[in-house]
């Protein structure tokens, strides 16, 4: 456009309406007209509680923008986020690089765009800027019917399961020693704020799953179960008729729900 308006010499808005007249969009307006920009008020489907759940574990406010950047192995679910909340946006490649601490990074992709009402929203339910030091509460922000589709945001984001086989000797009554392998399943989510995960976790109480909050030896908190029945129940209920989902943690659950205990 730059370019028309110098080869022209005429001004942006002359050009502009000139355009317009004639029933042509301008890129910025087509995508600004395609922002749900209500998306978080209040949350009302369950791509929402999802989108805000990742967003919590792995996005961010930059000024007035919208950004969750992943690494490219993880494009496709970027890609349908966007496709749900901006469509019209492009998603920018980052190619490897090292950072300032010196530690090579794997190349991203990043969905970044503009919208005041979100960055509005997000900020006015305690979500906004540095929010990973903020304490944060989804209560009265997610309704329950849709708040599987949130934790699976959440965990898609902060979340792991892993199994690993144990070997434990344990001493008989007849004072004889016997050894035991079993697979030690754990599901947990991580945060540096303990209350979020309390909500969670009563969820996952009221869901009839026995989880608790306990804190690592780095600061952070997780909520989380070694009980493989507890984590099949959890399984059950985050892959039930849902349609935003993290692939590779799908398949990595799945693989792990099928080890012999």
């Amino acid at each position: 456009m730059k370019d028309v308006y110098t080869k022209y010499e005429c001004n942006q808005n002359a050009m502009d309406y000139f355009f317009a007249e004639r029933g042509y969009i301008k890129r910025s307006n087509l995508r600004n007209s395609k922002i749900k920009k209500d998306i978080f008020n209040p949350i009302t489907t369950p791509e929402a509680a999802y989108i805000l759940g990742f967003y919590i574990a792995d996005g961010c406010i930059n000024g007035n923008k919208f950004v969750i950047t992943l690494s490219e192995k993880d494009k496709e679910i970027l890609e349908k986020i966007r496709d749900y909340m901006s469509p019209v946006t492009k998603l920018c490649y980052k190619p490897e690089r090292v950072n300032k601490a010196g530690i090579a990074t794997h190349p991203m992709y990043s969905f970044s765009f503009a919208c005041k009402e979100i960055v509005s929203r997000l900020e006015e339910l305690g979500l906004g800027q540095k929010k990973t030091y903020l304490e944060k509460s989804i209560k009265n922000i997610v309704p329950k019917e849709f708040m599987w589709d949130f934790i699976r945001g959440y965990w898609d984001g902060d979340g792991n399961i892993n199994s690993s086989e144990v070997t434990k000797k344990v001493t008989l009554k007849n004072g004889e020693e016997a050894t035991y392998q079993y697979n030690n399943i754990g599901f947990t989510i991580i945060s540096k704020d303990p209350i979020i995960l309390e909500e969670i976790n009563d969820f996952f109480l009221e869901s009839g799953i026995s989880t608790h909050v306990y804190p690592d030896n780095k600061g952070n908190y997780l909520v989380g179960t070694h009980s493989k029945s507890e984590v099949e129940k959890i399984y059950n209920h985050l892959y039930t008729s849902s349609n935003l989902f993290l692939n590779r943690k799908r398949i990595k659950f799945n693989e792990i729900m099928k080890i012999p205990r």
